[in-house]
């Protein structure tokens, strides 16, 4: 694992998080299987599956609610978003999913050496 300085704060990686989600898509999705089958994110997989695990029904379920397959829980900040593109659904930066990605990302990055590699 690598150490480096300083991690981004929460709003800097709001701002910049773009593609990060992606690691978290499912295996047989065209991005999910490649930003999954990085030896960095794999490894990190290994090491973490119940986080790993938690982000990725996490997101899968986030697309639900933006295609209506399956309906927010009342009062849920998750009822806004059905409808919208994901890329619209990533800049509303009050939904509960921001904190656990970011979590991630703060233990993720000590699988790359240099952080840009989340983010592309």
């Amino acid at each position: 694992m690598f150490e480096r300085s300083q991690s981004l704060s929460f709003d800097e990686f709001q701002q910049r998080s773009n593609n990060f989600y992606m690691h978290f898509l499912p295996l047989n999705d065209m991005f999910g299987g490649a930003y999954r089958k990085k030896p960095y994110c794999q490894q990190f997989e290994k090491d973490h599956q119940e986080l790993a695990a938690k982000l990725q029904t996490e997101i899968a379920e986030l697309f639900e609610f933006m295609s209506g397959k399956k309906k927010p829980p009342a009062g849920s900040p998750y009822e806004k978003i059905s409808g919208l593109r994901i890329g619209d659904v990533f800049e509303m930066t009050d939904l509960p999913v921001w904190k656990d990605l970011y979590e991630v990302y703060l233990e993720m990055r000590k699988y790359v050496d240099d952080d840009q590699k989340l983010f592309s």
